[in-house]
């Protein structure tokens, strides 16, 4: 054999020693777990600068109310399922 155990076991040594080292560069390794929280999360308070919030309309939501209790409710546009030619 070539190397005698106490080479083997220096080896070990600085290969265990080094490892760290590896990884230190990139400071999103281990961050899996605090990532997914993060992306899962609902945003109980969102600002959103500009967007109108669904519903935000007043006298349309009220013009829409009138219109379902009193039967006259718009018809929704028709939908095409295929753009293949009729």
């Amino acid at each position: 054999m070539g190397k005698t155990l106490s080479e083997l076991r220096q080896l070990a040594l600085v290969a265990a020693l080094m490892l760290p080292a590896a990884c230190a560069g990139d400071p999103a390794v281990g961050t899996a777990v605090q990532r997914n929280i993060a992306f899962q999360a609902v945003d109980l308070d969102p600002h959103y600068a500009g967007v109108p919030i669904e519903g935000g309309n007043g006298q349309r939501s009220v013009d829409a109310v009138k219109r379902y209790t009193s039967g006259t409710v718009k018809a929704p546009p028709d939908t095409i399922t295929s753009a293949a030619p009729k």
